[in-house]
């Protein structure tokens, strides 16, 4: 006989809590996606925030960079402007050397030269105030030869000593003057008046005279007295450029040069120096500019341009005791140097005083 079997029934709370169960694991399953997608974003953030504090550093880095290189540039800048200063510092030095040279009657450059003693000295004065007292004598011989002239009839003729067979004097104006036959001469308005011929020449073997001629117009008369020299130094101008433009005083200055350029083998120019007018400035500028343009490069001349004078386009006025005339004590003297400069250069390296300077093209 068979035996049946009974089936346990499942109580319903069973299946309540299958069901319970299900949704606690979907519950769980979720939570962990999302945990996990919680961490991925955190870890992206944190990338995130690590590349940006490397980008802050790449900018930092390059900020630091170009304030570096602002920093080299501008101390680069400031050494050039130092170096630019400290050059012309040296310049002033050189040309107040110059001066110093000048004033002391020596050149400590060429030592092994003998000075010329005392005796030596009281002979050349002796000569020279000989020479001046005899040229005297002519002239006042040669005015009473007119004034008796004068005094005698149109038709009688009065017998005139006869000239040194060794020089041939020259008749300007009914005087009979003694032609100056030296080896520089030097022309030159009142600025120049206390520049000493002697200790301008000092130590070169050369002689020289200076002669004062106040304006373009008085070089040219006495460049027609001179029968030879080596050497021709001209300063005027100024005078002129007070009452003329810059174009008739220039017209009147190449004449000048031409007649000189004749009588000797060299000519040195020194340009006209800058007053504390600015009106006569303008016409000292052009005239310059135009001795300049036309002579400095020329042969046989050398051009002076006394840019020293000037110093960030102002004049310096310690040079100056009005506003035309230098002082004795610095302003004659940078003169003479620059013109012993330029005649005499100091090296054979060193370019004459006309060609190391430029020119200032304005004055203040």
């Amino acid at each position: 006989m068979s035996k049946s079997i009974k089936c346990t029934p499942i109580p319903p709370d069973t299946k309540i809590y299958e069901s319970q169960l299900k949704e606690k694991n979907s519950t769980i399953e979720k939570l962990k996606k999302d945990n996990e997608l919680l961490r991925l974003n955190k870890e992206k953030d944190l990338n995130n925030k690590v590349k940006t504090e490397s980008d802050l550093d790449n900018e930092k880095l390059v900020f630091i960079i170009d304030n570096t290189k602002k920093d080299a540039e501008k101390v680069r800048c400031n050494a050039k402007e130092r170096i630019e200063e400290k050059d012309a510092v040296i310049k002033d030095l050189q040309d107040r050397i110059q001066s110093f040279l000048y004033d002391c009657e020596g050149n400590p450059i060429q030592p092994w030269i003998k000075k010329p003693n005392a005796r030596q000295n009281q002979q050349s004065e002796t000569t020279r105030n000989a020479v001046n007292q005899q040229n005297n004598t002519n002239v006042s011989n040669t005015l009473l030869r007119e004034s008796t002239q004068n005094l005698i009839s149109p038709t009688e003729k009065v017998a005139q000593p006869h000239s040194n067979s060794h020089m041939a004097n020259k008749k300007t104006n009914d005087i009979i003057i003694e032609p100056i036959n030296t080896d520089v001469i030097f022309m030159h308005d009142s600025i120049c008046r206390f520049v000493d011929i002697d200790r301008l020449l000092l130590r070169s073997g050369k002689e020289g005279m200076r002669f004062t001629t106040y304006t373009i117009g008085d070089a040219l008369g006495q460049v027609d007295m001179v029968s030879c020299a080596e050497t021709i130094i001209i300063h005027v101008g100024i005078n002129n450029l007070k009452n003329e433009s810059a174009e008739e005083a220039f017209c009147k200055y190449t004449d000048l040069i031409e007649k000189a350029l004749e009588k000797s083998e060299l000519v040195v120019i020194s340009l006209v120096l800058p007053s504390q007018i600015e009106r006569l400035n303008v016409k000292i500028r052009e005239f310059n500019e135009r001795i300049l343009y036309k002579y400095d490069t020329a042969d046989k001349i050398k051009v002076c341009r006394n840019s020293n004078f000037i110093s960030n386009g102002n004049v310096v006025k310690k040079f100056y005791w009005d506003s035309f005339r230098l002082n004795k004590f610095e302003g004659v003297r940078v003169l003479a140097g620059n013109i012993r400069n330029t005649l005499f250069p100091r090296t054979r390296n060193q370019v004459p005083h006309s060609q190391n300077n430029l020119y200032v093209n304005s004055y203040r």
